[in-house]
């Protein structure tokens, strides 16, 4: 019985540890690949929930994208990591998603904002 207490143990310690640290995940879609309407969608998730456009960008602990519309299949669509520029007024940091903000109150948040506890900093 010890024995089996201890085996416990250890497997709950090993699985503990190798759970990702982000439940940010980020990844690319080829939609009619070897096409000449060959393009991208670029998926970010919390979770195993999709984030959808809420502003132009969002700054996570993973990285910063940027959101593009396009409009023809060969054109880019969704989220698409970019590199460290500064901040303007479309972009919204995003922590840890406990909640949501309606899209009218998204004006207050633009400085920063961690979802986590609801404020905004400035």
């Amino acid at each position: 019985m010890l024995r089996f207490g201890f085996v416990l143990f250890l497997t709950v310690l090993f699985c503990a540890s190798c759970t990702p640290k982000s439940k940010w995940q980020y990844d690319i879609q080829i939609v009619n690949p070897g096409t000449r309407s060959e393009g991208r969608r670029g998926h970010l998730r919390y979770g195993y929930k999709e984030i959808y456009y809420v502003k132009s960008r969002l700054m996570v602990p993973i990285g910063i994208f940027e959101y593009r519309k396009g409009k023809m299949p060969w054109e880019d669509r969704g989220w698409f990591k970019i590199n460290n520029q500064g901040t303007n007024k479309n972009q919204i940091y995003l922590m840890d998603l406990n909640i949501w903000v309606k899209p009218k109150e998204i004006d207050k948040y633009y400085r920063s904002w961690d979802a986590g506890f609801g404020m905004h900093r400035k």
